[in-house]
């Protein structure tokens, strides 16, 4: 009986030219998937299976063509995870994996007992923050104190000057920390950060952002929602929980704008504060309008102001900027002239706009 060749060795073969019994190669794979079929699983549990952090955020296989220890291998079956509020994994999961793609890999270990990104954060303030909100956090999951003081921290600040990005780099030093690489094979370790949105948890009928508010919080202590059944040996996640332009979620109840669904809200986010999981979740709140802000969150939270960076930080961002542009110095030097001007540039996205405006002006004067 003629041997089945590997599909890759037939690959713009012409038929002519083929040496296989087709007949005989079809009863070969009949049989073979007949065997594979009675030595492969017909249950499959979904709690001994790993998650898998990929592009998509974090995924279950049940089944899929490359798993050989499944009787079916001609179906895709899988279980994704996906926050309250979204649509995909992908948009609103900060995985290691994603961190790494955003900051880089870990260089080396810094004296100040920070790792060192290849893409860090420029200048020492954002250094000092970074290293108080590491020693806090780290300290509380480390001891379990499941019901501390410290729920988490207000970012405040500009537009554009690093309050969101330090929030990623905080959840992407604290996997370094508790030694998730993003291996499947140690659940235990990981540390995921959830990025929350007013668009997340806005809805129309009354009742219904309160209940995505709490949906948020059980999905950052448990990691599923929804129906999801979790077992008491299940290793417990640890989440960096992120509210975005948090004004837009908690509007000051002493505000004319402020409507009756805003007291609810609130109140619903105060009693999930209260009774937040310290051992297991860190919240930040970033806005910049402070003044929006109602009164009793500020008072629950350690706050940072980020203000403007100093112009050789500022500098020091377009260099990096440039840099990944390819650009020389004399393409450089015009962005560079404008940051020296007093008072001109007070934020990095506004670097981030010049070097891509110097970037298309370049492209647009080439030959």
């Amino acid at each position: 009986m003629n041997k089945i060749r590997p599909i890759e060795e037939n690959v713009g073969v012409r038929y002519a030219d083929r040496k296989e019994n087709l007949l005989e190669w079809l009863y070969q794979l009949r049989d073979r998937q007949r065997q594979h079929q009675r030595q492969g699983a017909w249950l499959i549990k979904g709690r001994d299976l790993p998650w898998e952090n990929n592009r998509q955020g974090k995924m279950k296989w049940f089944l899929h063509p490359a798993l050989d220890n499944t009787s079916i291998r001609s179906m895709i079956v899988f279980e994704q995870e996906i926050p309250p509020g979204g649509r995909s994994g992908a948009q609103k999961i900060y995985t290691f994996e994603r961190l790494r793609d955003e900051f880089g890999t870990f260089t080396a270990d810094h004296r100040d007992g920070l790792g060192h990104a290849e893409r860090e954060l420029v200048g020492s303030r954002y250094r000092e923050i970074l290293r108080e909100l590491t020693a806090i956090v780290s300290y509380q999951w480390k001891e379990h104190l499941e019901r501390s003081a410290l729920k988490g921290f207000l970012f405040h600040g500009a537009v554009g000057v690093g309050k969101t990005a330090m929030a990623k780099r905080l959840t992407y030093e604290l996997c370094r920390r508790f030694g998730d690489n993003g291996s499947a094979e140690r659940s235990s370790d990981e540390v995921v950060m959830i990025l929350v949105d007013g668009a997340d948890i806005a809805r129309g009928r009354y009742g219904d952002t309160e209940e995505q508010l709490r949906d948020i919080f059980k999905y950052a202590r448990d990691g599923q929602s929804g129906g999801h059944h979790r077992h008491d040996d299940d290793p417990r996640r640890r989440t960096v929980l992120l509210f975005d332009d948090v004004e837009s979620l908690f509007l000051t109840r002493n505000s004319g704008g402020a409507k009756e669904w805003h007291f609810s809200q609130n109140s619903i986010f105060f009693h999930s504060i209260d009774d937040l999981d310290t051992a297991h979740t860190a919240v930040i709140l970033t806005t910049n309008r402070i003044d929006l802000v109602d009164e009793a969150i500020v008072d629950r939270f350690l706050s940072y102001e980020f203000a403007p960076p100093p112009v050789s930080v500022l500098e020091q961002v377009a260099c990096e900027k440039a840099k990944l542009q390819r650009f020389t110095e004399e393409d450089l030097q015009p962005v560079l002239n404008a940051i020296r001007a007093p008072g001109a540039v007070k934020s990095i996205r506004e670097i981030e706009r010049m070097v891509m405006r110097a970037y298309v002006d370049k492209l647009l004067k080439a030959p």
